[in-house]
């Protein structure tokens, strides 16, 4: 049964990667100017001109004279040096994949979430292979840049969904837009939530709330918009954070909401210093927050600014637009 459920795994991760293999490696680390059928270095073995990045039906399929050839996963496998069950999981992550648990068997003592949760994870992947990364010219594109972001901030954690239904709290629809999808991961990397932002001609979606959390967890998980490796920005809101990333030029993640930045308490282990992006609210409940993680994550012996934003009743992004 297992080995059934782990042949559908490769399946699906296969068949969600095909045609995206040359952004899964760059964002691996490979450089782009090595992945071309022009005879190259061999970013697993080097040389000079051995390698081709074929990419055969969109399934990153190379050849190099030095160490062989193969698919996307065994390029992936030598060029950061793990197993196919770690390029698996690389993979995963990149589209947004949340894997399916095993069956639990008698000798089994882990405990599967409850059908419900199961259902909501497989939601949660479903919509986030439905969308594509976003593009210059499309409905996020458009939307981020009228906000005055950078799109290419967001890396990969952003997606265009072409047509989402809205429904309010009493189940009624409200019409079907092109909508901004941002995934938020936990620690481990496993997508467990989507933030959705209905657009409309450019700007947010004439509905009640066009900014909403899918159902379910959030504690601690967070929008993960960059990799950090000595220093890390944290902020409240998704444009929040990009806005951040833009006027700072450092990677910044975004907790969604002051309540769950109270939560946070696992980030990676090379972060020495923290800079909490604080939303200068008119009630200061977004500095209480931030000087409430700050004096956490001080605790810890890690460096830690708080930086409100300058004019009260206002965020980062209200100053990137001012200035």
């Amino acid at each position: 049964m297992q080995d059934a459920l782990f042949a559908q795994r490769v399946s699906w991760a296969k068949s969600l990667a095909r045609g995206r293999w040359k952004a899964i490696l760059l964002s691996a680390g490979v450089p782009e100017a090595l992945l071309t059928k022009k005879n190259k270095p061999c970013p697993a073995c080097a040389g000079t001109d051995r390698f081709s990045f074929l990419d055969t039906e969109g399934d990153g399929t190379y050849f190099c004279r030095g160490c062989g050839g193969g698919d996307g996963f065994s390029l992936l496998m030598k060029v950061r040096g793990e197993s196919f069950v770690q390029a698996l999981a690389f993979v995963e992550g990149f589209c947004g994949i949340v894997p399916h648990m095993a069956e639990p068997t008698e000798k089994s003592t882990s405990v599967l979430p409850d059908l419900a949760q199961r259902e909501r994870l497989r939601k949660i992947t479903r919509l986030w292979a439905q969308a594509r990364p976003m593009s210059p010219g499309d409905a996020v594109w458009t939307y981020l840049e009228g906000r005055g972001l950078n799109p290419t901030l967001a890396g990969f954690e952003i997606r265009c969904h072409a047509g989402l239904e809205y429904r309010d709290e009493t189940g009624t629809v409200h019409g079907t837009f092109p909508t901004m999808l941002t995934r938020v991961t936990d620690a481990s990397g496993q997508v467990v939530n989507l933030h959705r932002t209905y657009l409309s001609d450019g700007k947010k979606a004439p509905v009640p709330s066009p900014k909403k959390l899918m159902a379910g967890p959030l504690k601690g998980a967070l929008v993960r918009f960059g990799r950090p490796v000595d220093i890390l920005g944290l902020a409240e809101g998704v444009e929040t954070a990009l806005a951040c990333a833009q006027l700072f030029s450092l990677p910044v993640w975004a907790s969604l909401g002051v309540t769950n930045m109270a939560a946070i308490s696992d980030l990676p282990s090379t972060v020495k210093r923290i800079r909490i992006y604080a939303d200068n609210d008119t009630n200061m409940a977004g500095c209480a927050g931030a000087f409430a993680l700050a004096h956490r994550l001080s605790l810890k012996g890690l460096d830690v600014k708080v930086i409100p934003a300058p004019d009260s009743g206002s965020d980062w992004l209200d100053f990137l637009n001012r200035h």
